[in-house]
């Protein structure tokens, strides 16, 4: 019985925990959400979309399509993550895509196809953040550190998500602003 016990215990140590990230139907990540912003007209939002992108990114070539009569923008881009949680050792990038649609006062947003890559050949690329061991094997990347890619991406889409929610917030002023 002490031995069973035992087992049960050396095995728990040995399984690294992994990050819970959000899923969408697809079964892929996926973090998205509709937001209702009352008496926000549908131009307004896209422009205030279209303003974030231009303020927040410093290129505003991550746009890959977009359509304001449909009240759609497509973009990609990535943001650098660290080795390690808390680390100075640089680990690569998580690339992703935005997609923004725009309605009479709400709006959605989805950011998906998240993936790991790091081409200075010091981490490996882990690739999809759906993967549960990273693309490059295990030989070259520990468990532990891919989780921990993980819960950077995590916190970096996050990050994204509240910045672009301020700045989607701005309303003009009304008209009885006026003098």
């Amino acid at each position: 019985m002490k031995q069973l016990i035992l087992i049960c215990f050396l095995a728990g140590l040995s399984v690294p925990e992994q990050e819970t990230l959000p899923m969408g139907d697809s079964g892929l990540i996926s973090f998205e959400e509709v937001v209702e912003v009352p008496k926000m007209p549908k131009g307004l939002l896209f422009e205030n979309a279209k303003a974030w992108i231009g303020s927040y990114y410093k290129s505003p070539r991550i746009i890959k399509s977009e359509d304001a009569m449909e009240g759609t923008i497509n973009a990609v881009s990535m943001f650098k993550i660290m080795s390690e949680p808390q680390g100075t050792k640089p680990g690569g990038v998580i690339n992703y895509s935005l997609d923004i649609k725009v309605k009479e006062g709400t709006y959605k947003y989805t950011i998906s196809n998240l993936r790991h890559t790091d081409k200075s050949g010091k981490t490996g690329s882990g690739g999809k953040l759906e993967r549960s061991e990273p693309l490059c094997g295990l030989k070259e990347m520990k468990l532990e550190q891919w989780n921990g890619i993980k819960t950077q991406a995590k916190t970096g889409v996050e990050k994204i998500i509240e910045e672009f929610k301020k700045g989607m917030a701005y309303t003009s002023p009304d008209e009885s602003d006026k003098f």
